[in-house]
């Protein structure tokens, strides 16, 4: 697969319709919630450098539409550069030879005519002598048929992409000052925050991202992966939001804030 760290191809496309438009990297990252490490790797035609699967055509999609590029085009033609050639097309070689054809079914049929005979005569003499010498039958005692009561099982309900009321954490204790959130990405993962009942945060964040987020009085977040990040709240480290896998959603306002520093995990 080819991949280069030179600025050319779609890459340097890219870049130069960014740069038509005045826009450096770094408002292209506060635009969109992606770091600039991504959209340098786009312009280096990196792949590399980009996450796996849908969240590299996902930032592909983003820069191209910032820009004023088709998303869809620029999609298509920046991954059809890491293709891998096509083989030449080979000779078509003769069908190997069927065991079928290497049989000789005349020499089968005249060996059959000969042994026929002598197996019909066998059959004969073995049916006739069972027939004479047929034992009795058994009696048999009916043995009562015996039913068992088995409750029907219950739903299933799947930890990891069912998120109850009672995932939302809430707690009672005052907390004084304005909510500073600040998100770091440990693995691939979604995460929405909606701050003071607005949605501020809707994104795909890849390892090693990171977003900050302030409200006055309250903060609603949800992760699709528990796991995959880790939060700060007002400077100090969030504990556990529950077990790696599961989507959580936390509520965070000025009475439970303090609650959420410690080694628990959220989440039980």
């Amino acid at each position: 697969m080819k991949e280069t760290g030179q600025a050319t191809g779609v890459g340097a496309r890219l870049k130069r319709a960014r740069e038509a438009r005045g826009i450096t990297l770094r408002e292209l990252a506060d635009r969109t919630k992606i770091s600039t490490r991504c959209f340098e790797a786009i312009e280096r035609d990196d792949l590399k450098r980009l996450p796996a699967g849908i969240f590299a055509r996902a930032f592909v999609r983003t820069y191209a539409a910032e820009v004023g590029l088709d998303p869809d085009g620029a999609v298509t033609d920046f991954f059809a550069q890491f293709a891998p050639p096509e083989p030449p097309p080979e000779e078509a070689a003769p069908p190997p030879r069927s065991r079928w054809q290497e049989i000789d079914f005349g020499g089968l049929a005249r060996a059959g005519a000969l042994v026929l005979p002598v197996m019909l005569l066998a059959v004969w003499g073995l049916w006739g002598w069972t027939r004479d010498s047929d034992p009795a039958p058994i009696a048999a005692t009916p043995i009562p048929a015996v039913s068992f009561d088995v409750p029907a099982p219950g739903p299933i309900r799947f930890a990891r992409d069912v998120v109850a009321r009672d995932d939302v954490v809430r707690a009672g204790g005052p907390a004084a000052g304005p909510l500073s959130l600040r998100i770091e990405a440990n693995a691939n993962c979604w995460v929405s925050v909606t701050a003071d009942g607005r949605m501020v945060y809707r994104q795909l964040m890849a390892p090693g991202e990171e977003a900050a987020i302030e409200a006055s009085r309250e903060l609603q977040v949800r992760v699709g992966d528990a796991g995959a990040v880790t939060l700060f709240l007002n400077g100090e480290r969030v504990r556990s939001l529950g077990e790696p896998g599961t989507v959580v959603a936390v509520h965070i306002d000025q009475q439970n804030a303090h609650e959420f520093a410690g080694s628990r995990p959220l989440m039980q």
